[in-house]
Formats: structure tokens, C-alpha cells, sequence
């Protein structure tokens, strides 16, 4: 083990390079791989100073990472564990996991009490934080909030709106899909844009591309 340093004016150029490549910055919790140099001083000892980063790294690490996620779900049973429920026809009593902010939640909802059928819903919002390294624990115990609560809910509906390819990487995270499967309530999920598919998606009753897609089925 080895302590690497980065000038902060080269910092700010490869975080910019990174961001343009992922569509997301630097942060804690990912796996990166840099170009180092390496150089040695009698008093303070070797020394590695980071000089370039490749972003397929990143990427293809996650993808990889997907893949070992669908393989322990589809060896536990759990792949198709929340098919198996029953789905109301009109159901009415909605659990949302979201963020409150979220402008996909907001389109999601004006859509939904603007349906052309006229038809009122029921929807209570718990809160969770939607992309990032604490989204899984987060979105688990939105789950958990939703399954204890006293209200019998008809389904589970995640919501997020668009973003970039490592800011939804959290959606193939293997706790979060175990939970999604487990869940008695049917889970539909709604996530990202019309390209993204996720593990999360794979694992739930249902999917569809966007939150205003899912408020106009």
C-alpha cells in the first residue's frame, strides 16, 4: 500500500475529462485507474503523483460488476420472485420512493392526477436519495418504511428521472435488487431515459422508461 497525490491544478483537469467521458465527477466509492509517477526522497520516502486517468475503466468496472449481480440473483431465485405477485386491475393506494425535489416525481404526479380517465389516486411519498453510493441504503429503507407502514399499499413505484450512466450505476447494486425482489408489494420501477436498463429494473413486477411514461400507462 502506497500514498498517491494529485496537484490540484491537475486534479481540476482530469476531473473535467472524467466528467465528460462518464457523464459524472469524481467521488468517493469508485474504482479508477491512473497513470502515477514515481519518484523516491531519502526523507519522505516514494512517492506516486497522479498525471492521467482512463474512464473506461470506470465504466467497464460497473458492467462487470452488473453482471455479477444478475448471476447471484438468477442463482438465488430471485430474478423472477416479484413476477410471481398479484397486480390489482385500478390499483389506487400508491407508495412512491423518490426524492421530493426530484423533477421526475413532479412530472410523474402532474401526469398522473391529469390522466384522462379522471381517475384519483392515492400517493404517499417516502423520501430517499436517489443516485450515489448511499442511494442503495437509502432506497432500502424507503422499502422498509413502506412495508411496516400501517396503510396497505397496492404497489411500490421508484421514481428518478434522468442522468448519467454512473449516477444510475446504484440501480444495479445487489442489496437493493435482493430487497426490490423481496418485497410482498409489487415494485414497478421508472428510472433514467429510454436507454437505461438496470438490474433493478430486471427484479421488479414491472418497468418503464421514464416516470411520466409509467403516470400515463
Amino acid at each position: 500500500r502506497v500514498k498517491a497525490a494529485i496537484w490540484r491544478s491537475r486534479f481540476l483537469q482530469l476531473n473535467n475529462f472524467f466528467a465528460q467521458a462518464t457523464g459524472t465527477v469524481l467521488q468517493a466509492g469508485m474504482s479508477v485507474l491512473v497513470r502515477v509517477q514515481v519518484s523516491y526522497n531519502e526523507l519522505y520516502g516514494l512517492t506516486l503523483s497522479i498525471d492521467d486517468i482512463d474512464p473506461a475503466f470506470t465504466i467497464g468496472e460497473k458492467e462487470q460488476e452488473k453482471k455479477r449481480t444478475i448471476a447471484r440473483l438468477e442463482q438465488e431465485g430471485l430474478m423472477d420472485k416479484q413476477k410471481q405477485l398479484s397486480f390489482p386491475v385500478l390499483p389506487y393506494s400508491l407508495a412512491v420512493i423518490s426524492a421530493s425535489s426530484a423533477a421526475g416525481f413532479g412530472d410523474f404526479c402532474r401526469h398522473l392526477e391529469g390522466n384522462s380517465y379522471g381517475f384519483v389516486f392515492q400517493v404517499e411519498l417516502f423520501e430517499a436519495v436517489m443516485q450515489g453510493v448511499t442511494a442503495p441504503d437509502s432506497i432500502i429503507d424507503a422499502l422498509s418504511r413502506v412495508e411496516s407502514a400501517q396503510t396497505s399499499y397496492d404497489a411500490v413505484l421508484l421514481l428518478r428521472g434522468g442522468g448519467a450512466e454512473l449516477d444510475l450505476a446504484c440501480f444495479d447494486d445487489y442489496r437493493l435488487c435482493a430487497a426490490i425482489a423481496s418485497c410482498p408489494l409489487p415494485v414497478i420501477t421508472a428510472m433514467g431515459h429510454e436507454r437505461d436498463y438496470h438490474v433493478a429494473d430486471m427484479v421488479a413486477y414491472s418497468y418503464e422508461k421514464t416516470p411520466t411514461a409509467l403516470a400515463d400507462v
